[in-house]
């Protein structure tokens, strides 16, 4: 009885392409395949050219039928893409968080500017650069930026939920207007630990651009003056499902700075 001859391992490259998936957002007549890490997407070439330089002078560049490769999160892409071509996620309609940050991500380095503003906008809502906004601000307003996610009850306590990804996000994409507000509520030890679980804190440490440290208060005589009065003035609104965070010295904040070179 004659042995069967052995079977043939597989390439490198047939391996990778058993590993890829097929992305939802998939055209049988798209002229063009993105993939993003193992994801492959299938769409048009002059919709992505349109509405970004950046992917336009990339697919000017493709030979043709080749693959357009990004770097970026599948994840990120399918929410840009179900934008672009799915025409979900309404301009007037509340998003999830993970939503905007892609849009934000996705805009701000493609340079999609209407997609970046449409991110820009709602966590404007969300986190107010400006004491007479955060005052004002109440359940209703924030609802027209953030979908709240179960087992969260309301909006705001989704973007407390998210206020550390938010300032890690506004260092990202430099949008300082952020930060001040996310500071506040990081402040807070009881927030603190909540937020930051030791596998957000490996995280954070890879990026090499957080650290955490003790600072002065509000009581100290510091720049949050302002906001620590107004809290004990009246209470804000932002507020009226949530406890309000502790102000007592020491305070433990996130504290940004310049990544080492």
């Amino acid at each position: 009885m004659t042995e069967p001859p052995p079977k043939r391992k597989r390439s490198d490259s047939e391996a990778a392409v058993n590993l890829l998936t097929r992305s939802d957002v998939w055209f049988d007549d798209g002229n063009i395949v993105v993939q993003a890490q193992t994801t492959q997407f299938r769409v048009f070439r002059g919709t992505l050219a349109f509405h970004s330089p950046k992917l336009k002078a990339l697919i000017d560049a493709l030979p043709e039928d080749a693959t357009l490769m990004l770097e970026e999160d599948p994840v990120d892409w399918e929410h840009v893409f179900k934008k672009l071509f799915h025409h979900v996620y309404p301009d007037k309609e509340p998003l999830p968080f993970a939503v905007i940050a892609a849009f934000a991500r996705i805009g701000k380095k493609y340079e999609i500017e209407w997609l970046l503003r449409n991110a820009v906008e709602r966590l404007n809502l969300a986190y107010p650069s400006t004491l007479s906004v955060w005052l004002s601000s109440d359940e209703k307003s924030v609802e027209l930026a953030i979908v709240p996610e179960p087992p969260l009850s309301s909006a705001h306590a989704t973007v407390l939920e998210h206020v550390l990804e938010a300032s890690i996000l506004a260092r990202e994409l430099n949008l300082a207007r952020l930060l001040p507000i996310s500071f506040w509520w990081l402040s807070s030890p009881a927030r603190f630990s909540l937020l930051v679980t030791p596998r957000r804190r490996r995280a954070l440490r890879s990026r090499q651009n957080v650290d955490t440290g003790w600072v002065p208060t509000a009581r100290q005589g510091t720049a949050g003056d302002d906001v620590a009065m107004a809290s004990r003035s009246r209470q804000p609104r932002l507020y009226s499902k949530t406890a309000m965070p502790s102000l007592s010295p020491p305070s433990i904040c996130v504290r940004f700075h310049k990544s080492r070179v």
